[in-house]
């Protein structure tokens, strides 16, 4: 799994813009979409160790991929939520409009596969993965913004699950919801949370 999944990363990353680079994109997610449940912990490193690469077009390939992949498995993925969600999350600090773009998709399909129980602890998950975002080696807050919080679209998959625990949550969940709301309106742009902050006020009223 390991091998031919990076292969196809590889091959799809390189390839020129047109339909070959299309053609080799849907192989690969179809590929990683018919892995079987004995391979899905294999295949999730593989994916969020290629997000490590500095190169914005393999990561967005990679993103991609990992977007067909959570969107269209029959398998579970109950043990690889929590890394998925703050690997694709922490891509939201990439330099590249572009790689905040189809993290944002992919973060929206991670978050699509949560039912039940699993909303309330993924919340502080998500809000706890934002934090670390801002902090160095020491713990210590250094950074005011994320930059991929500058889109208001870029918001809309964190905001979902927030609202999502803010209104059918636990009394801690949704505490972890409420911080989370407030850290997205500080570390995005007036413009990006302006379109969300109507809302959001409207929710919290109703807490």
């Amino acid at each position: 799994v390991n091998e031919v999944t990076n292969a196809l990363l590889s091959a799809v990353a390189s390839a020129s813009p047109g339909s070959d680079k299309e053609d080799l994109q849907d192989a690969a997610e179809s590929i990683v979409s018919s892995v079987g449940q004995e391979s899905v912990q294999q295949l999730v490193s593989t994916l969020l160790e290629r997000l490590n690469d500095p190169s914005p077009n393999l990561k967005c390939v990679t993103l991609d991929v990992l977007n067909a992949f959570c969107s269209n498995t029959e398998c579970s993925l109950t043990m690889q939520l929590t890394g998925l969600v703050r690997a694709v999350v922490s891509q939201y600090m990439d330099a590249s409009q572009l790689v905040h773009s189809h993290a944002c998709s992919a973060l929206s399909s991670i978050i699509n596969r949560l039912e039940g129980e699993m909303m309330a602890p993924m919340v502080t998950v998500l809000r706890d993965g934002v934090v670390n975002l801002l902090m160095d080696s020491h713990g210590r807050r250094v950074l005011t913004t994320i930059p991929g919080f500058a889109n208001a679209k870029n918001l809309n998959p964190l905001l979902n699950l927030y609202n999502h625990g803010l209104l059918h949550g636990s009394p801690e969940a949704r505490e972890s919801a409420i911080t989370g709301i407030g850290d997205v309106s500080l570390l995005s742009t007036a413009g990006a949370f302006g379109g969300h902050a109507v809302k959001e006020a409207g929710l919290l009223l109703r807490i």
